[in-house]
């Protein structure tokens, strides 16, 4: 014991790594890009000073209050911004790195983006994954003007799962920017993915349109109708009904004189796998529409 009270009377060098602190009162503006965490200083004193010194959170203060665009900040020339009881014996001897840090500003943005998921889901066999949905669907994003201004979407950060048999949610964590400075709230949304045993059904006697026809003709499909096999969730197809597809014929891209037969292609907007018409290939019959001198 006694050793030790000789040791800490003693007067010795410590480096120690401390937060970076910046302060803006400005709130109209903010940092562009992220500062440093932690600077790493020099400090020189009693063994028993430096000691006590890792229990008072000493911190490097920036005011950047007054910078409008950027500047560059000599960290070694001001020594006196390291903050820490002054009741402690202890000198700042030098500030190790960085020796300086330009920083630059931009006008504040905070608005709602809506987040992009891409997560994999594989299902065990015979089930299928209907949709996949955030909850919420946006969050709240803080950050410079150059940067926020420019979000359509923000990702989530992808996952994978494999052999999945059942609905589930998953927690997942925004994609933060690598370069700019942002603020998410919240950092953290659920995923639900919404997996459900897989079905088949027949919607019988869908109507035929043609669309795209123009002036000058009138066109007729053969057959008018159609069955539909649609596959997908069973929860999806228990609900669904006629009124639900469209069976579509685009008259003036797949027609040209001469052509008697074409493709119809099935739209929903159910989260189905497919749906696939009975009949491949439809006649039309065309005809120039007549006018009043005819």
């Amino acid at each position: 014991i006694f050793w030790l009270m000789i040791k800490l009377s003693n007067q010795f060098d410590h480096t120690l790594d401390i937060p970076l602190q910046i302060t803006m009162n400005n709130a109209d503006y903010i940092l562009k890009y992220p500062a440093p965490d932690k600077i790493r200083v020099k400090f020189s004193g009693r063994g028993v000073d430096l000691m006590r010194l890792n229990f008072y959170s000493p911190m490097y203060e920036i005011d950047l209050s007054d910078v409008r665009e950027k500047s560059t900040r000599n960290l070694a020339a001001h020594k006196e911004y390291v903050r820490f009881p002054k009741d402690l014996n202890v000198d700042v001897k030098s500030i190790v790195t960085p020796h300086e840090i330009t920083f630059e500003v931009d006008q504040r943005r905070e608005r709602k983006v809506k987040l992009a998921v891409a997560s994999k889901v594989k299902t065990s066999p015979g089930f299928t994954l209907v949709d996949i949905r955030s909850i919420p669907d946006s969050i709240t994003v803080i950050g410079p003007a150059s940067y926020v201004d420019t979000l359509n979407m923000l990702p989530v950060i992808e996952k994978e799962f494999t052999d999945r048999d059942r609905a589930f949610i998953d927690l997942h964590e925004i994609q933060r920017h690598s370069r700019f400075f942002s603020e998410y709230d919240p950092t953290q949304v659920n995923i639900d993915f919404d997996i459900q045993r897989l079905a088949e059904k027949v919607l019988e006697n869908v109507p035929v349109e043609v669309v795209n026809v123009g002036q000058d003709y009138e066109v007729v499909p053969l057959p008018a109708k159609v069955d539909i096999t649609v596959k997908g969730g069973e929860k999806i197809l228990a609900e669904a009904v006629q009124e639900d597809f469209r069976a579509i014929i685009n008259f003036s891209r797949d027609w040209s004189p001469g052509v008697k037969h074409v493709k119809a292609e099935i739209e929903t907007d159910l989260p189905i796998l497919n749906a696939t018409p009975q009949h491949q290939k439809f006649e039309i019959i065309v005809q120039k529409r007549r006018t009043r001198a005819e």
